[in-house]
């Protein structure tokens, strides 16, 4: 949903956003039934909502070719962290409040256009908005964002709304060759390093751990991950990495008992490979959906999205000055020497941590601390 709504608000073409998201869930799935098998532990793999919305600006910038050149980077240094064992290390170094406000300023548009549907559709606004309410307030077993797809659906149909465009279909990943460039690195390939590195796993893997996976492979994951990455950008897909709310969702107590959740991963990797090839037919509907109507259910859908995002970044004890001024560059989609805004927000909001809150860094701090000892 989140994919499609990024693909079409950035232009692409609908043969684009088909083949991209068929990817995804394909690549998606058949790494979701293999490492879950394979460590016994409940890691799903999906991709990053966050990326998508890079990478979706990042193809209307540079292209396609160039975009998963930049994810194949990537992901071979998420891969050589993971196996070199330190990413452990790497993740106490990235400041997450700025990570996680560079993200949330990317994302503030979507919650804008959910709240900017209010004065162009009210009356399906009000509709939509309100089932997402009260289902999560009173029937919380039931997905808020399809309830109110489904609310949705029945207004435009009442609406008589047309959907004779609509078309059936069925496809499949395509060979995709990258291509290279510095500039598609800056815009969209550091941006998913740190989103990798420093918030998808990191919070995939804290799930787990908390709820008593300790032996939870964390360079392995990371390895994998970055491998599947690169691997994947061959035929389209913009990343591949462990799932947090699905990681949250498998790895509870409600999914039954502690050593047999891994199974509830791998039927979640067989559901993806399953309803791939057929995504392209949900990519024809949403052409025939009003603009508002895809507004509303992009915004509903990465509400959560936003709350740890941006509270997770603005709400943070440290390094606050450096993440409100990614955040303010990050919504501002401002381009400088053709850079998008993502990459000047992560930059500049690190250096301006690390000028004025330098007591925040921990590799600082260590050195204070150890020259405090030695004196």
């Amino acid at each position: 949903m989140v994919m499609i709504s990024a693909g079409t608000a950035a232009g692409l073409s609908s043969e684009l956003i088909i083949l991209w998201v068929t990817s995804v869930y394909l690549i998606g799935g058949i790494f979701g039934i293999l490492i879950p098998a394979y460590y016994r532990i409940p890691i799903p793999i999906a991709s990053s909502l966050a990326a998508a919305v890079l990478f979706a600006t990042a193809v209307s910038q540079v292209g396609l070719a160039e975009s998963l050149g930049a994810t194949i980077i990537a992901g071979i240094i998420v891969f050589l962290a993971g196996t070199t064992g330190s990413m452990g290390k790497i993740i106490e170094l990235i400041p997450t409040p700025i990570v996680m406000a560079m993200v949330g300023g990317v994302f503030l548009s979507f919650g804008l256009d959910l709240v900017s549907s209010l004065e162009s559709a009210l009356l399906p606004a009000i509709l939509m908005i309100g089932t997402f309410i009260i289902v999560t307030r009173f029937a919380p077993v039931v997905p808020p964002v399809l309830a109110s797809i489904i609310v949705g659906v029945v207004y435009l149909l009442v609406s008589d709304v047309s959907f004779a465009g609509v078309e059936f279909s069925v496809e499949y990943p395509e060979l995709v060759l990258p291509a290279f460039s510095f500039e598609s690195f800056l815009i969209y390939g550091l941006p998913l390093i740190l989103i990798l590195i420093g918030m998808e796993n990191p919070t995939a893997i804290a799930l787990l751990k908390n709820e008593g996976f300790k032996d939870t492979p964390v360079n392995g994951i990371s390895a994998i991950n970055g491998f599947a990455t690169a691997f994947g950008a061959f035929f389209g897909a913009y990343n591949t990495c462990t799932a947090g709310p699905m990681v949250g969702l498998f790895g509870s107590s409600e999914a039954g008992p502690k050593e047999k959740r891994w199974v509830g991963a791998i039927l979640f990797g067989v559901i993806f490979i399953v309803a791939a090839p057929f995504y392209g037919s949900l990519v024809s509907l949403f052409e025939e959906m009003p603009g508002f109507f895809v507004a509303i259910i992009a915004g509903l859908a990465l509400l959560k999205v936003l709350i740890t995002t941006i509270g997770g970044s603005l709400g943070a004890e440290t390094h606050k000055i450096g993440a409100m001024f990614a955040f303010l560059i990050a919504a501002s989609e401002i381009t400088i020497l053709g850079i998008d805004s993502a990459f000047w927000a992560l930059i500049i909001g690190f250096a301006i941590s690390l000028l004025i809150e330098p007591q925040d860094f921990k590799f600082i701090g260590n050195k204070k601390q150890y020259n405090k000892h030695s004196a």
